[in-house]
């Protein structure tokens, strides 16, 4: 095993850069060794798989961070990249309607990449901040004993104006952009998910705390054959005395009554998206006392 590789450079007393390369390896569950089948669900069986090895891991990250005390500056980014040698994988045979799975020790290299950046900046009371993530992986799956090829890009942006108030109510407004790429075989789709949101909150008589989050969903697809709206509401007011143990409050979650949410993912098979019933509207009170 190589050992691992740590840089760290200090290029001003406010910036910093790092650098790490690391090798590891991954080790599964016994119970996939164990050979026989496994009824999972009506239509899916797992066997175990006696002749397994462990996964060899190349991990790569470099990091940087920058502050500015006299304009209030923050900057942070990172990237990391991780290659996958003998990658334990599930192979899969499809049988009619069934699927019988087992564990196996790919021989394709399987390769992620992250990226994070954000930007932010004070002016006076109010804060701006900018910031972005993306996501890319390709996989390697035996599906009927054929090679299938899984690529997935996710990217998330994030734009946001915020107050900074000690005796004034705080307001933040902003703003985030999901995309989702799911390539699985021959076949390709994109998700989109626009999200403006508000956040709120204000102290007032001394002793009550109120706040209010707002947050607007709309998901579509490339294809336009999904499109759903939605939207969050929750509310929290509490009220304590100074210096009492005592707290009491009302927090309303769901208040505009949604009844459902959408999520995608993708596998070794497909992709596919989901709509998920959440828990109606309700408001519950509160009693807490510290001891």
């Amino acid at each position: 095993m190589l050992p691992d590789v740590y840089i760290n450079a200090q290029l001003k007393k406010s910036e910093n850069i790092r650098f790490n390369y690391r090798v590891t390896r991954s080790f599964t569950d016994v119970s996939k060794f164990a050979q026989g089948y496994v009824l999972n669900n009506y239509n899916s069986l797992y066997s175990g798989n006696r002749d397994l090895e462990s996964a060899l891991n190349h991990n790569l990250s470099l990091n940087f961070f920058s502050f500015n005390m006299f304009n209030f500056t923050n900057i942070f980014a990172n990237i990391a990249y991780t290659k996958r040698i003998d990658a334990l994988k599930s192979g899969v045979d499809i049988v009619g309607i069934n699927r019988v799975s087992s564990t196996i020790n790919s021989n394709f290299e399987d390769e992620s990449l992250t990226a994070s950046g954000k930007y932010e900046r004070t002016f006076g009371k109010i804060k701006a901040s900018v910031q972005g993530n993306l996501g890319w992986s390709t996989t390697n799956n035996l599906v009927d004993n054929a090679q299938r090829t899984s690529n997935s890009l996710t990217q998330n942006y994030t734009a946001a104006l915020s107050t900074n108030f000690k005796n004034a109510p705080n307001l933040e407004l902003g703003y985030r952009y999901t995309v989702n790429n799911y390539e699985n075989g021959n076949l390709e789709t994109t998700f989109y998910t626009s999200r403006p949101y508000a956040r709120f909150d204000a102290s007032f008589l001394k002793n009550f705390i109120f706040t209010v989050d707002y947050d607007y969903y709309n998901y579509t697809d490339k294809e336009e054959t999904i499109a759903n709206t939605y939207s969050f509401l929750e509310s929290n007011l509490t009220y304590q005395k100074k210096d009492s143990r005592w707290e009491y409050g009302i927090k309303g979650t769901n208040l505009l009554n949604t009844t459902t949410l959408n999520r995608d993912s993708t596998n070794e098979l497909f992709f596919s998206t989901q709509a998920y019933f959440v828990q109606p509207r309700y408001v519950l009170f509160s009693v807490k006392y510290d001891l």
